[in-house]
């Protein structure tokens, strides 16, 4: 922690996304994990409906627009 290394990590898996001509990135996390999720909205990411209740552990869902 405090090392920005989450920080390189997002950076590089949405360049990676840019560069397979993705149009959207979604993620499913889950609501105690706070430190992740201020992550995720610095990068824009926005919670959207989860469709789906095939993940134990996550309950809340977010996608990135990169169109």
């Amino acid at each position: 922690r405090g090392k920005g290394i989450a920080n390189l990590l997002m950076d590089r898996c949405i360049k990676f996304a840019i560069e397979k001509n993705a149009i959207e990135i979604f993620l499913i996390s889950n609501d105690s994990l706070v430190v992740a999720r201020n992550l995720y909205d610095k990068y824009g990411f926005k919670e959207v409906r989860l469709d789906s209740q095939k993940y134990n552990r996550g309950n809340v869902k977010m996608m990135l627009s990169l169109a």
